[in-house]
């Protein structure tokens, strides 16, 4: 069984912080993800992830790391890094079988530019 499900996968919100944001965007993105809401997490792509990912995809993917994971229990508080200029959110996940990881990646612009279901430790 593959250790990762890899699904390349940021809203902006006036008065909050950009990390505030970031980690608010990032939750309600995966909350719509598992509610099998994906067509709404797709029109927030940058080019590059509308050119390689579809809704059908990026809710398949959620389900093959549940296959893998288990079942969603519950999250961490989600933690943000900058990093190559974009903006990383890693969000620990407690699963039925085993931890995980989701990790969404935002551009300088809002755009979502990765997202990824990981075990956990993966580098950036």
């Amino acid at each position: 069984m593959t250790a990762a499900v890899a699904v390349l996968v940021a809203g902006c919100s006036s008065g909050q912080s950009s990390a505030s944001r970031d980690r608010s965007a990032a939750l309600a993105d995966f909350a719509a993800i598992r509610a099998g809401h994906c067509a709404e997490v797709v029109t927030k792509f940058d080019i590059g992830m509308r050119a390689r990912l579809g809704a059908d995809a990026v809710c398949h993917g959620w389900q093959q790391f549940v296959a893998a994971f288990g079942s969603y229990l519950s999250h961490e508080a989600p933690r943000v890094t900058d990093f190559r200029g974009d903006t990383v959110v890693r969000v620990g996940l407690h699963m039925a079988k085993r931890p995980g990881e989701f990790r969404i990646t935002f551009d300088s612009t809002g755009r979502i530019a990765g997202l990824y279901f990981l075990r956990p430790g993966v580098p950036l």
